[in-house]
This record gives structure tokens, sequence and C-alpha cells, in this order.
């Protein structure tokens, strides 16, 4: 039983990274926005992806504005340096303005890592697990210095 949990904890992971990897890839040329409510109805969340970079934004609702109940998602035309991060660094995390912002291989390296843990827990770490940990590591990095 504890083996089946391990394996689809392990499949969630790795199939959230190959997630943060797409769209990290398609934000090279398209502006994604999701727009939701945080569960108290009196914020919003707000994701953009563009230009590799991942930005959170939470805002806080008008008083006597209607509250959103549900998700949306827009597709914009590219835009140029929107975040205006690209100017500090394209390896970076940082706040700018009333903004996170992060690039988005950043999570695909997370996911893939707790992959791999995932999949050894409970075992011994050996040298087989360091290197596949090394190789999704060097896959992602190589990914990033090609764009």
């Amino acid at each position: 039983m504890f083996k089946l949990l391990r394996y689809s904890l392990a499949t969630f992971c790795f199939a959230a990274s190959v997630g943060c990897l797409a769209i990290w890839w398609r934000s090279m040329t398209y502006h994604e926005k999701v727009y939701g409510p945080l569960p108290d109805l009196t914020h919003r969340v707000v994701l953009n992806a563009h230009h590799g970079y991942g930005k959170l934004h939470v805002t806080r609702l008008p008083p006597g504005s209607i509250p959103w109940t549900s998700w949306s998602v827009k597709y914009l035309p590219h835009q140029p340096d929107l975040f205006g991060v690209r100017k500090r660094g394209s390896d970076r995390i940082g706040q700018f303005k009333n903004n996170i912002y992060f690039p988005l291989w950043y999570p695909a390296l997370i996911f893939a890592l707790a992959g791999v843990a995932a999949v050894r827990l409970g075992r011994q770490f050996t040298i087989r697990s360091a290197i596949i940990a090394t190789t999704i590591v060097a896959g992602l990095l190589g990914m990033a210095v090609i764009l």
C-alpha cells in the first residue's frame, strides 16, 4: 500500500514538473493570466506567465464590490518585458512593486526533485538516486541555459 502511495506521489510530482516546463516554454510566446478568488472572497489572486517568468499578485477587492466566485484565464499577445525583470537577470526571485516574480523553471526543478525523493522515500539513498537527481537537474538547467 505504501509503495502505491509513494509511486502515485512521484507520478503527480513528475507530471507537475512537466506542466511547469510546458508553461515556461509557452510563456516565451504568449502572456497568460489566471484570475481567481481566495477562500475568504475578499481577495483575488492573479497568476501571470510571461517571458519565462511567473508573477503572483494578491489584491484586496474594494468594499461593496461583488466578490469573485470563479476562476478565469486570459491569453494575451506577447508584450515586451511586461514585468521589468529581464533587466535584473534571468534566474532571480524577487519582488517588483506589489508582485512576487520567479522563473517558471524553478517550480519544475522543485517538483522533479520531489518526485525523485518520493520514489526513494523509505529506502536507503544510493548513488543511483544521486545520478537520477543529477540528470533531472542537469536537464532542467540545460533548458534554462538554451533559452
